[in-house]
């Protein structure tokens, strides 16, 4: 019963969504398993027969640092199968460092990931711009030019998925932090209209930002209330602040990789939760059962790794949680660890005849 508490905490199969509107300026706060989405993307193929450019940007203020890569704003997209999903482009916060990845180029290849070190500072404003075209991709920080790649292929063209933001589309890694502003724009911007922007949004200045094309969608977050955010133009999809979270894809054992810090960091939570698991089970085996030595070891794994996959399947269903393959084995080592070490206590233990 300890090991199914722990596992299914806090039971929250259908949490509330953490995004409450700013009352002193405009933006929405995160507070922590919060997402905002729209039902399409600003634009894509449908909406663009031909673009080969694209900028987004983004006012942000993040709340603290960070150990996971949690990110901030999000593309799925589905995958050439039509069966799975999967992100295509993303703006994160890792420790006080924004990130922001893409794999457009070629949809096989891994991911390409730009740094901008200690960017995301407790309580401070930023406005990111990223920026794709000829030249490559660009990374403005408040209007000055911070990073550039020439591998992003950042075009409105890969577009056919859905937005997310606040909330990655998988994993369980929330961000906690502001929203000021969000705006999409089917070309790249000249170095000129971003520190333009920039200042326009600084000051509030909306009017500045739709002069870009007259397909940009322009997010202000200035409604102050209700679940529709609107395009200033008018003529791009709302965004929706659902009323309860979920994750919008769902992962059944999955093996995390690459690992990362606060994976060694749950495994060995895993072995230790499990150890005692397996000792007692293994010592009622063999006091009250009357198992030998192989039978009682075997039963301790297996039922050990049985416990753990019941928990793992319903893990699927808790956004607080992910259903992860190595969380299993690592469940199955500690109960086989924990049966061994009763095993040898008992032999030390018993009497010489």
């Amino acid at each position: 019963m300890g090991i199914l508490l722990a596992g299914l905490w806090p039971f929250n199969f259908f949490p509330k969504n953490r995004v409450q509107w700013l009352s002193q300026q405009n933006g929405v706060h995160f507070g922590g398993y919060g997402e905002i989405y729209g039902p399409e993307p600003p634009f894509g193929p449908e909406r663009n027969p031909s673009p080969r450019s694209l900028s987004v940007e983004l006012w942000v203020r993040g709340e603290a640092d960070y150990r996971t890569f949690s990110p901030i704003l999000s593309l799925d997209e589905r995958t050439r199968d039509r069966r799975t999903w999967a992100e295509r482009f993303l703006i994160a916060q890792s420790l006080s460092d924004l990130v922001v990845e893409a794999h457009f180029q070629d949809r096989n290849a891994p991911s390409t990931r730009l740094y901008l070190d200690d960017a995301c500072q407790h309580g401070k404003s930023r406005f990111l711009s990223v920026t794709s075209g000829r030249e490559g991709t660009l990374v403005y920080l408040d209007g000055v030019l911070e990073r550039a790649s020439p591998m992003l292929g950042l075009t409105a063209d890969n577009f056919s998925g859905r937005w997310l933001v606040g909330h990655a589309t998988s994993g369980q890694e929330p961000w906690r932090g502001d929203v000021l502003g969000l705006a999409f724009y089917p070309r790249a911007l000249t170095a000129r209209e971003v520190a333009e922007h920039y200042r326009a949004w600084l000051n509030h200045q909306p009017g500045e930002l739709s002069k870009a094309g007259d397909n940009a969608a322009v997010y202000l977050f200035d409604e102050h209330r209700g679940q529709l955010i609107h395009d200033l133009t008018g003529r791009m999809p709302d965004l929706m602040i659902p009323s309860r979270f979920r994750v919008l894809r769902t992962s059944v054992l999955e093996f995390p990789w690459p690992l990362r810090p606060s994976d060694f960091e749950d495994t060995a939570v895993n072995i230790l939760g499990f150890l005692p698991f397996g000792f007692l089970l293994t010592a009622y085996l063999r006091e009250v059962a009357n198992c030998d030595r192989g039978r009682a070891l075997g039963a301790a794994v297996v039922v050990g790794g049985l416990t753990s996959l019941g928990i793992e399947l319903l893990q699927v269903y808790l956004p607080s949680r992910d259903s992860s393959l190595l969380d299993l084995l690592n469940n199955m080592l500690g109960s086989g660890l924990g049966a061994l070490l009763q095993l040898r206590f008992r032999t030390r233990s018993s009497p010489v005849s």
